[in-house]
């Protein structure tokens, strides 16, 4: 992991909130004449406050898909905390730290993932028919997926359909560059579409992208440019979209079978070699 994208200015301002309550804490108590530590609220309840903080970062922990949700849920529940602490020292003060809290929150937003990737970057409709809609020959007809091995397909795609607002897909961005670095071979391909520059795409695969939307990202992997199978699902029967918890990283690598395409695609190239 490279640590140096927490370096950007979202992760130092926001660390900088979390860090200014028990600065200015010790600094009030030790500047003012006659004030104990156990004075005004005291440390018990600090302690408390901590207490449940310390359990919920160990929850976020299990559950967060990558280090930037974990970080971003942190800083999220850090700052209600503080701003509940400084209710009770001083009213005032509160008051400042939220202002300064909605201020950061305006203008400094979750970074993108600007590392190491090899998906490619659709720019529009006709580019993504002719790059993922391509179709393998039998005969006279289009062979179905079901009918060729992996190994006789045109290039299967990892496609990951995103919208720029969404949190939740900024955060897993790392886990789709990383699937591509390990998984990508000359006949599977992983790509990235913006469905707000290609908002075609989102009604021609029924992705809504609404602020109340379950389906962002959604992961589809195509076959012979047909959808084989995506992520969040979409049951037949009733169109339902199933609750995402967690966008686990070995389980959707189990989910669309990665390894396997990745190791038949790779032999296939191989001998054609």
């Amino acid at each position: 992991m490279d640590f140096r994208r927490f370096l950007k200015g979202y992760y130092i301002v926001n660390a900088i909130l979390l860090i200014v309550y028990p600065v200015s804490r010790v600094a009030w108590i030790r500047m003012t004449p006659g004030l104990s530590a156990a004075d005004t609220m005291g440390y018990t309840r600090e302690t408390n406050f901590l207490g449940i903080l310390a359990m919920i970062a160990a929850i976020k922990f299990y559950k967060s898909a990558t280090a930037e949700q974990f970080f971003m849920e942190i800083f999220f529940y850090g700052k209600v905390f503080i701003f509940g602490l400084y209710i009770f020292v001083d009213p005032k003060i509160s008051i400042i730290y939220l202002f300064a809290s909605i201020v950061i929150w305006l203008f400094f937003k979750l970074p993108k993932y600007d590392g190491p990737t090899r998906m490619v970057r659709i720019q529009n409709e006709e580019e993504f028919n002719k790059l993922i809609s391509k179709e393998t020959r039998v005969g006279n007809k289009v062979a179905s997926p079901s009918e060729l091995p992996y190994e006789k397909m045109s290039k299967m795609w990892f496609v990951e359909l995103y919208v720029d607002w969404a949190d939740t897909c900024q955060y897993t961005k790392s886990i789709w560059a990383e699937f591509s670095n390990k998984y990508t071979t000359e006949r599977f391909g992983f790509a990235t579409v913006n469905l707000q520059k290609i908002p075609e795409i989102a009604k021609r695969f029924q992705i809504n992208t609404s602020g109340l939307s379950r389906q962002l990202p959604t992961l589809i992997l195509f076959e012979e440019g047909k959808e084989y199978i995506r992520f969040p699902p979409i049951e037949e029967k009733t169109g339902k979209i199933g609750r995402v918890l967690k966008y686990d990283k070995k389980q959707l690598a189990k989910y669309f079978d990665l390894e396997k395409r990745f190791l038949a695609t790779r032999e296939a190239a191989a001998r054609k070699s």
